[in-house]
């Protein structure tokens, strides 16, 4: 069970039966200490977004992610936690180290697909909803 499906259950637990939507990207802090991150990026699949809070792009994507049934459909379907790093954060140097991506960050955002402990892709910038999709498929299909 991924991140999206816990957090809605650990939010029920103190809210009630009622509907509380939790967003689909959230913030890398959400999950507290270095270990249970890697314990996510290496069992999970994982969405890390490295962004900065000046960002527009950055806060485009983050809204559009959030904000989209089809988005949230294909996330949910392939059970993908997406994270936001955001520089300067607590874990952003620790996730850039061992997490990021292959090359310096030269523009954000940046995206860096994981998938059961393995890299499996990254993009440059804020991609189109098109590529967006075909890169998630890419990255996270089964067959």
């Amino acid at each position: 069970m991924g991140l999206i499906n816990t957090g809605i259950k650990k939010i029920s637990q103190f809210f009630g039966p009622k509907e509380f939507i939790m967003p689909i990207v959230r913030d890398v802090s959400y999950l507290g200490e270095d270990t249970s991150l890697d314990n996510m990026l290496k069992n999970d699949n994982v969405l890390l977004i490295f962004t900065a809070q000046w960002c527009g792009a950055c806060k485009y994507l983050e809204n559009y992610i959030n904000k989209d049934k089809e988005m949230e459909e294909l996330l949910t379907k392939y059970d993908v936690n997406v994270l936001k790093v955001r520089n300067p954060s607590k874990h952003y140097n620790y996730l850039l180290k061992n997490f990021g991506p292959k090359d310096p960050i030269d523009v954000i955002p940046k995206l860096v697909a994981w998938k059961a402990g393995e890299r499996v892709g990254e993009y440059r910038g804020a991609p189109p909803t098109l590529i967006f999709i075909e890169k998630i498929e890419k990255w996270y299909d089964v067959n």
